[in-house]
């Protein structure tokens, strides 16, 4: 149900930007068997799942504020996609 249905969604958004042959999962939900099982149905392949995958996400934020501390200029939006 609801695995599929979030699975769902993000092939949506993936088919909109191009799904290369290989697909890299990252974020706490990677570490969820039932939501990797799902992606790997609906997008037929198997989607790689690194051990520290959690971690992205903070990885991404850290590396951002290294960035701003060292002068870097702020995007329009602080930094973050609009939805």
């Amino acid at each position: 149900g609801v695995h599929k249905a979030i699975a769902k969604r993000s092939f949506a958004l993936l088919r909109r930007v191009g799904i290369d042959e290989e697909v890299t999962f990252t974020g706490g939900v990677a570490r969820n068997e039932a939501m990797v099982a799902v992606m790997n149905e609906i997008l037929e392949t198997e989607v790689n799942v690194g051990e520290e995958s959690h971690f992205m996400g903070a990885l991404g934020a850290a590396l951002f504020a290294l960035e701003q501390a060292a002068g870097a200029p702020v995007p329009a939006g602080g930094g973050r996609e609009e939805a």
